[in-house]
């Protein structure tokens, strides 16, 4: 498992605490991200893992959350013949109007993609998960979009108080274990 900083180039070791100044730092961060940046980590992942002996560069899955979430997917279609799976967790941004959104590059995902979607979430509307869907179905891609009930944004992380949900975090794990096996 490589796990990126994706706020190294703001403030490297960033954890935010869900308080509103921290989430709004947090935003600040993520609108500053690029998707030619986060290609450009992970290709650096890549080659540290290729180079590392204790990693299998063969089998490689991608997995964000919230506003990486978008991330995965996007990572997924520009490396299809590396990443065998990704899974976009609660994921924000999945489907816009944006020229470079990444469900616009998704006819090239060659691996299994699954996506967790709370029931109530204002940072993924349903909207956007039906509209999401409607794209994807079209598409002759592996894909599943589930959408878990009685949740809210965040709800596979305890530290999300009033958010959490134990029962689909649990969930979650298993679908996330079951993907990557």
């Amino acid at each position: 498992v490589l796990l990126p900083d994706l706020y190294y180039r703001f403030d490297p070791g960033f954890v935010s605490d869900f308080t509103q100044q921290s989430m709004k730092i947090m935003s600040s961060y993520e609108n500053s991200l690029t998707f030619k940046m986060i290609i450009s980590d992970f290709e650096r992942l890549l080659h540290y893992a290729k180079n590392e002996s204790l990693c299998d560069d063969s089998l490689v899955g991608t997995v964000g959350y919230c506003m990486s979430g978008p991330l995965a997917f996007r990572l997924a279609a520009e490396f299809t013949d590396v990443i065998k799976c990704a899974a976009s967790i609660h994921g924000v941004s999945l489907f816009t109007k944006d020229i470079d959104s990444p469900h616009l590059f998704a006819k090239k995902i060659k691996g299994e993609i699954y996506f967790a979607c709370a029931e109530n979430d204002s940072y993924a509307p349903t909207q956007m998960i039906t509209d999401l869907n409607d794209y994807l179905k079209n598409l002759k891609i592996n894909y599943n979009i589930e959408t878990y009930p009685g949740t809210e944004h965040g709800f596979v992380f305890p530290q999300r108080k009033g958010m959490y949900n134990k029962n689909a975090s649990e969930k979650h794990w298993d679908k996330l274990i079951d993907l990557l096996s």
